[in-house]
């Protein structure tokens, strides 16, 4: 056999065996494997991520409040900003297709339109509070609460 045709066939035969080892390594949905040492299965744990998004969140606001040191008047605006800052739980969805009716492309796009307008209610109301809260702070109180909601992590604007 000639040099360069044994080292192509033996050029194919690793790259066949390296794609065969490779392709083994990447099948983490097999029964039994895991992910990051817990077993895979498709949504697991989103009630515990729920939970500790919940305890997270109830963190940063106890943090804020004393940080804020509200007064008694400050009170019933802080209450209201916490209510509106609470994500709504998620509901069934209604119409949801059953396997066997895919959505056409229209049925897609009104239901994303209505996806986006939820959340735009929801992201005015949260605006309603924070101003009401904002507008009962002092300037110093304004800077504290500023602070608490600087951009942080992947999130921060860039200039330029």
């Amino acid at each position: 056999m000639k040099p360069t045709l044994r080292h192509l066939v033996l050029a194919t035969a690793a790259a066949a065996t390296l794609t065969t080892a490779g392709l083994a390594m990447a099948t983490p949905h097999m029964k039994g494997s895991s992910c990051h040492g817990q077993e895979y299965r498709h949504g697991h744990n989103h009630g515990q991520r729920a939970e500790r998004m919940q305890q997270h969140m109830a963190q940063r606001q106890a943090q804020l409040k004393e940080a804020l040191q509200l007064t008694p008047a400050q009170e019933v605006a802080w209450q209201a900003y916490t209510a509106a800052m609470t994500p709504p739980s998620r509901p069934a969805q209604p119409g949801q297709p059953s396997a066997g009716e895919p959505l056409t492309a229209l049925q897609r796009m009104e239901r994303q339109m209505e996806h986006m307008q939820a959340r735009q209610g929801q992201i005015n109301q949260r605006l309603q509070a924070m101003r009401q809260l904002y507008d009962t702070l002092s300037p110093e109180q304004r800077q504290t609460f500023d602070r608490h909601h600087q951009p942080r992590g992947r999130h921060q604007p860039t200039n330029g």
